[in-house]
């Protein structure tokens, strides 16, 4: 959505090289979104806040079990793809929060399809973080153990 409605997409096709410098950028800027303002509030919201001794301690087990398990690592890398993916529907709906047309809103507006569909897969992501979350906290339990 946002390569079309700043023409990047026409960019991306007519200088391929530099459509896909633009998309790599703009890949490290949603990742940049979610690792340091995302993640924060999506922990606190989540799992409730940690004090920085707690976050300390489970980084301490994350390696050590990740030492034990190399899987821990793979899946953690899924939590991070899903974390960049909620950035980026977050980036859509900011876009569209600012680029909206507020003299001629309507509530009505609301139900159509494009914030339905941004709200749910907000929803979806978010709750496979939680879960794949939850799920590299019981694997580093078991080698906790």
């Amino acid at each position: 959505m946002l390569l079309k409605d700043y023409e990047l997409a026409k960019l991306a096709i007519e200088k391929p090289i530099i459509g896909a410098f633009t998309a790599y950028g703009a890949g490290m800027l949603a990742s940049r979104i979610g690792s340091l303002i995302l993640e924060p509030l999506l922990i606190w919201a989540l799992f409730k806040k940690r004090s920085q001794e707690e976050e300390k301690e489970d980084y301490r087990n994350y390696v050590s079990a990740s030492k034990k398990d190399s899987d821990i690592p793979i899946f953690n890398e899924k939590n991070n793809t899903y974390r960049t993916l909620i950035a980026v529907v977050f980036i859509v709906m900011m876009e569209a929060l600012f680029s909206y047309n507020w003299p001629n809103f309507k509530c009505l507006h609301i139900l159509d399809a494009k914030p339905i569909t941004l709200v749910f897969v907000a929803g979806l992501l978010i709750a496979s973080f939680k879960k794949q979350s939850e799920y590299i906290k019981k694997r580093i339990n078991i080698y906790l153990e």
